[in-house]
């Protein structure tokens, strides 16, 4: 499926940042395209702390669901993620 979307063209990509997906993680880290992800709920867990403490979240920024989250990755993520609430 990653060669699928790799021969399309296009200039960014916007995608689920569903941990339990390998895709969008690949997108992010292999595609060399500007990749943000959506995550509108659910984002106070464990693994989510863990990834914006450890700097390990490969995308160019994030769309929360709240201004909760967004303070929270700014709080706890690294700055180079763009965080941006809907």
């Amino acid at each position: 499926l990653y060669d699928l979307i790799m021969a399309l063209e296009f200039d960014k990509i916007i995608t689920s940042a569903d941990l339990n997906s390998e895709l969008p993680w690949m997108l992010a880290r292999y595609s060399g395209k500007p990749t943000w992800a959506v995550k509108t709920n659910g984002f106070r867990t464990r693994e989510w702390y863990d990834l914006a403490n450890t700097g390990n979240i490969p995308f160019a920024g994030l769309y929360v669901g709240n201004e909760s989250d967004k303070t929270l990755l700014s709080k706890f993520g690294q700055g180079s993620v763009e965080v941006v609430a809907i």
